[in-house]
């Protein structure tokens, strides 16, 4: 798709904006290309690593977050991931059926912890996903190892 000529109006004041603050607007746009090409990357990278054990890479970080930090209740998960409430509880029901996580004994517990993610995770897979990564290192050098 060819690059659009003409800046939209909220581009234009963005300009205006940042050309008084001497930002230089070229090297910003490149940045920005640059970071967004990172981020689909890893995002393609964990997608592979993920997806043959089921997880999403939500799932994933709500996770590893419990298990790094303990059990935290959902509003303190939210605030930690920088989400919604909304957001944590569809991804630990979406683990939850997919058998990721198991569900507190009292329904009225919005209290998260990681009962299932060591035991079912970790074991094994941790260094599956290392091996992964080892690959991906050998094969995106030049000299492939």
């Amino acid at each position: 798709m060819p690059p659009r000529q003409d800046p939209l109006p909220y581009e234009q004041h963005i300009q205006t904006f940042l050309a008084r603050t001497g930002t230089d607007l070229d090297a910003q746009a490149a940045v920005f290309n640059l970071d967004h090409a990172a981020m689909d990357v890893i995002a393609t990278m964990e997608g592979l690593a993920l997806r043959r054990h089921g997880l999403t890479h939500a799932g994933f970080v709500v996770l590893m977050t419990i298990w790094i930090s303990g059990p935290r209740e959902t509003r303190e998960l939210a605030a930690v991931l920088r989400v919604t409430r909304g957001a944590i509880v569809g991804s630990v029901n979406t683990l939850e059926k997919k058998g990721r996580r198991d569900r507190p004994a009292s329904s009225q517990s919005s209290s998260l912890s990681d009962s299932a993610f060591h035991a079912q995770f970790t074991a094994g897979t941790t260094s599956i996903e290392a091996a992964d990564e080892s690959g991906w290192v050998v094969s995106v050098t030049p000299s492939g190892g």
